[in-house]
Parts: structure tokens; C-alpha cells; sequence
């Protein structure tokens, strides 16, 4: 329900989630494996939205010249390579970016739904640039505008890459005798 109401538009995505086989997944998973898939899931479709999202901003002519958005292809691919490692990522290893957000999401008064959080955080930044509800927006063009929100989530997508990669390193480390 979340995925199709909590956020400003699914097309935000730029991939379709399909809820059906979701829900017959969800029937063999006990309580823990499903609330850890849903926050996959989520962390997965912040990072394809804060990509989409730039991407759109770096292609709209306006807002393009008025920032000087081609300094950030870097953090497009940077974005890219973020969405890649979530996809391929083994299941034991997880992404926290969001349940680390918890208490500051809770500061600006989303905390019943902090897993939102990003989504949230670009909505509100391309709204305040496109001076539009959230109901008028339903596409990334729509989006484009926001690029601050990505960058700071770019930011904390790799410290979870790099905590991610420690303990790997840590698990694979000869052991000294």
C-alpha cells in the first residue's frame, strides 16, 4: 500500500514493482524476513528515485542552466552504481540508510513513517522549487529541480556501501594465531 499511496507517484521509480507476486512471497515469510524484504525494497526504491530524480533535473534545460547541474555526473553514476550494488547485494548483507534516518525523520514529523523518509525529503525539496502540490506531480520530469536531496543521499548510501564492504572484509580476514 505504501509503495502505490505513500509516495508522490510509482513512475517516481522508473521500475514496477509488482505488488501480486509480493503478497504471494509474503505468505511463506515469518514476520522478520518480511519486514527485512519491505525495507530492501524501500531502500532499493530511494535510490532509484534519488537517480531517476537527478537525472530529470540534469536533462531540464532550466533547471540545468539556473544550477549548473553538469558538476554532478559524477554523483549520477555514483547514484547508478549505488542502485547496482543494492540489486546485486547477497540477502544477509542489508542497508540501514533508512532505520539510521529514524530519529531525524522523527524530528521533522514523519517518525510513523520514516522509512519514507528520502522520498519525502526530494517531494518536498522539487516541490519547493516547482511551487506545486504533491498531487500535480506523478512524473520524474516533475521531480527535476530537487538535486541537494540526492546528493546528501548519495552521501549516506556510501557509508553504508563502505560498512557493508567492512564487515565483508571483516568476515573474509585470515585469522592471526
Amino acid at each position: 500500500t505504501a509503495y502505490y499511496k505513500g509516495t508522490f507517484s510509482t513512475n517516481l521509480f522508473g521500475a514496477y514493482f509488482d505488488g501480486k507476486s509480493f503478497w504471494e512471497e509474503i505468505r511463506s515469510m515469518n514476520e522478520t524476513q518480511i519486514q527485512k524484504t519491505a525495507m530492501r525494497y524501500w531502500e532499493a526504491f530511494t535510490a532509484v528515485s534519488m537517480y531517476g530524480s537527478l537525472d530529470a533535473s540534469m536533462k531540464n534545460p532550466k533547471t540545468n542552466s539556473e544550477f549548473n547541474l553538469t558538476q554532478y555526473k559524477d554523483a549520477k553514476q555514483q547514484l547508478k552504481n549505488v542502485v547496482n550494488y543494492m540489486r546485486l547485494l547477497p540477502t544477509q548483507y542489508e542497508f540501514k540508510t533508512l532505520e539510521e534516518y529514524k530519529p531525524i525523520a522523527t524530528q521533522q514529523g514523519v517518525g510513523d513513517i520514516w522509512y519514507h523518509a528520502g522520498i519525502l525529503n526530494l517531494a518536498y525539496e522539487a516541490r519547493m522549487y516547482r511551487k506545486v502540490s504533491v498531487e500535480e506531480m506523478q512524473t520524474l520530469s516533475d521531480a527535476s529541480g530537487a538535486y541537494k536531496t540526492q546528493l546528501y543521499w548519495l552521501n549516506k548510501f556510501n557509508e553504508q556501501i563502505n560498512n557493508i564492504e567492512d564487515s565483508r572484509a571483516t568476515k573474509h580476514a585470515p585469522r592471526l594465531y
